[in-house]
């Protein structure tokens, strides 16, 4: 899993039939609160980890020290778990390792961080992995290249199983995690968004265990552009089994694929008076792990000093698509947004 980097500048569908829905406020700049300002003294467009206050903050063995110098890492950021809180290597790597997403737990918190680094002068980069799944952006390019003509109706899926951790666990608190839906499902809202613009209404029901989280949620979300999505998401399978697909429907043609097949995307156009054969394009499987294409993304935009593919807005929106979910989760109501 990959976290959000933060870099010196260098250059039922939702119809007419439901309750009537509630309404979300869009991010307005001016509702976030006041930046925070740098430190006096501190050098325009560099971030570093501030030294730990003696009174405050338990002290780092010296190898975890070093690792967060050199990365730059703030001692507030990291839970010591050594003798008396000091703060161990393991702890340091443990922070790092991170979450990829949501950029935060709140849209304000979030809105908060962009407007602060955009004050500091300072790139902020928040990982979204699927979009550099091979058949993902495979799918994508057919779609924005109009193979399938005009975008319809579409479903992502994303199922796996019940986090196997202690049910103290963070993954089971969503006050940390927020939760299986920002947690899990944030990956398929960022990509329909990717693939079909801003959405503008969503309606979620969800069914639960009896006992413990286990839980699976369908949340269908409605596109201004007239798309409409089905996005399954849950902890809901047997230990280790994961599975997620997409099937797309536009008016020219059929994308589908899910990872219980092998890897390639297959397309299914319909047939014309020049070609009655289907045609398919076909994609290699994962030359290059996801992850780390996406983190060779990211070093090419930090060292080149051009665009991360992701933009914190992206992530923002994800994150107001994931929460207006939860609210209809909780209403039984669809949600405008």
């Amino acid at each position: 899993m990959d976290e959000p980097m933060i870099q010196p500048v260098t250059q039922d569908p939702a119809t007419d039939e439901l309750p009537a829905p509630q309404p979300v406020a869009p991010f307005s700049a001016q509702d976030a609160p006041a930046p925070a300002q740098a430190a006096p003294g501190a050098t325009p467009g560099v971030v570093t980890a501030p030294k730990p206050d003696a009174a405050t903050t338990a002290p780092a063995m010296p190898a975890a020290a070093k690792l967060m110098a050199d990365n730059r890492i703030a001692y507030e950021s990291v839970a010591g778990t050594g003798k008396d809180g000091r703060i161990t290597k393991g702890d340091v790597l443990a922070a790092m390792e991170g979450s990829p997403k949501p950029v935060a737990l709140t849209p304000q918190d979030a809105r908060t961080m962009i407007l602060a680094c955009k004050e500091a002068g300072v790139r902020f980069f928040v990982g979204m992995v699927v979009r550099f799944f091979p058949q993902y952006r495979l799918a994508k390019e057919l779609v924005a290249n109009g193979q399938i003509g005009n975008l319809g109706v579409f479903r992502l899926k994303r199922v796996s199983y019940v986090p196997q951790k202690s049910l103290d666990n963070w993954y089971f608190d969503p006050t940390l995690s927020g939760g299986m839906v920002i947690d899990l499902m944030i990956h398929d809202f960022d990509y329909g968004r990717w693939l079909a613009g801003e959405v503008d209404r969503v309606y979620a029901r969800r069914s639960r265990s009896e006992v413990g989280p286990a839980q699976y949620v369908q949340a269908i979300l409605r596109f201004r552009s007239g798309a409409i999505a089905l996005v399954e998401g849950g902890w809901a399978y047997p230990p280790g089994v994961f599975r997620t697909g997409l099937d797309l429907s536009g008016t020219g043609g059929l994308i589908e694929w899910n990872s219980d097949q092998p890897a390639p995307v297959l397309t299914f156009f319909p047939p014309t008076s020049h070609d009655t054969a289907s045609v398919g394009l076909p994609v290699s499987g994962l030359g290059e792990d996801p992850y780390t294409a996406e983190i060779r993304h990211a070093y090419h935009a930090i060292q080149a000093g051009t665009n991360f593919e992701v933009t914190v807005e992206d992530a923002l929106e994800a994150l107001r698509i994931s929460q207006a979910v939860e609210e209809s989760l909780s209403t039984g109501k669809p949600v405008l947004l």
